[in-house]
């Protein structure tokens, strides 16, 4: 009798302990919310690193904005522009072009990194990929982006001048080929700083006269589009500069007569050329709306009027977006903000 208490006692004992071992999974993932059934273990870090690392990720969940227009015209230049708490950098590949831009301090708050991109004037319509590496708190994020190139028709002007302008002396075409390489050497130089700020400032108060793009006839002779902006100004009329930079050319060219080319960063150019006068020397810094030189007719030319070019990335575009470019007025690129995770 005794020998069988014991065997029930025990038995008993054994159903207790099971049951408890069944239970006691249940009651802890009911005090930590979890949905772990009562047969799973809550899972663990293998390491101390990897939980370190897991709570950076909770922490650090930004977002960040591109904003670029989905949509441009061959022979104009757009902005892009990409902002974010911590952004440090990024790298982009446009059209063959690379182009890698250190982020700054946003006006609102956080960092920014601001480009300007061009569309060549010959540029054939459709997608063209935006390729854009985004540097933000030690992360690289690769970001493709496409953007629709749709095309713009360009009129055309016949005109009359000197005819040494059009039939060239020895002489002049080996000046005007010196000059040439000149100029792209200049051109073909991408400082890192940016001093631009957009919209860019009207040099002079005169009208259009020609506009970008105009494919030119000379002397019922073809030659290549136009690929500036003609202001009307009497001679003497003050120019000033479109926006803060660099003077990295300042002499007297065959065609383009008496020029000053500024450099303002991140491979940005205005030219002002047909001169009256030259104010400024090479090496100078201007800010945007300093004295550049005055309105004239040197160089090929029908009459005084300022020749205003820009170049981004060694490609020209039509002047007259720079003067009227608003970066706040662009919206977010189509495909939406991306939220690193």
């Amino acid at each position: 009798m005794t020998e069988t208490r014991f065997h029930r006692h025990f038995l008993l004992f054994i159903m207790i302990f099971a049951y408890a071992c069944l239970l006691l999974p249940t009651l802890g993932c009911a005090q930590s919310g979890g949905d772990v059934s009562p047969t799973q273990a809550a899972p663990q870090p293998e390491s101390m690193a990897q939980a370190a690392s897991a709570a950076r990720t909770a922490q650090y969940q930004p977002e960040i904005n591109i904003t670029c227009p989905a949509d441009v015209l061959n022979g104009q230049a757009f902005v892009l522009k990409v902002n974010s708490p911590h952004l440090e950098r990024i790298d982009l590949s446009w059209t063959g072009k690379q182009l890698s831009i250190t982020a700054t301090p946003a006006a609102g708050g956080g960092m920014e990194a601001i480009a300007l991109l061009p569309v060549d004037l010959n540029s054939k319509p459709g997608l063209k990929p935006l390729d854009l590496t985004i540097v933000d708190n030690g992360r690289k994020i690769q970001e493709n982006l496409t953007i629709r190139v749709s095309e713009k028709r360009y009129p055309r002007q016949e005109l009359k001048v000197e005819p040494k302008f059009v039939q060239l002396s020895k002489p002049d075409l080996e000046r005007s080929r010196a000059e040439s390489k000149r100029v792209k050497a200049v051109l073909a130089k991408c400082s890192p700083e940016r001093y631009w700020q957009l919209p860019f400032v009207r040099p002079v108060p005169g009208s259009v006269s020609s506009l970008f793009g105009v494919a030119r006839v000379f002397n019922g002779e073809p030659r290549s589009a136009h690929k500036g902006l003609d202001l009307r100004g009497a001679t003497g009329t003050p120019i000033v500069a479109c926006a803060a930079g660099r003077v990295v050319l300042a002499d007297n060219l065959f065609f383009s007569g008496n020029v000053v080319y500024l450099d303002h960063g991140l491979g940005v150019f205005t030219m002002y050329c047909h001169m009256s006068e030259i104010k400024v020397k090479e090496g100078d810094f201007v800010n945007a709306g300093d004295l550049l030189g005055l309105v004239g007719a040197t160089g090929r030319v029908t009459g005084p009027h300022l020749h205003l070019s820009a170049t981004v990335l060694g490609t020209s575009v039509d002047p007259q977006v720079l003067l009227d470019l608003n970066p706040n007025d662009i919206p977010p690129y189509a495909a939406g903000n991306i939220n690193v995770n």
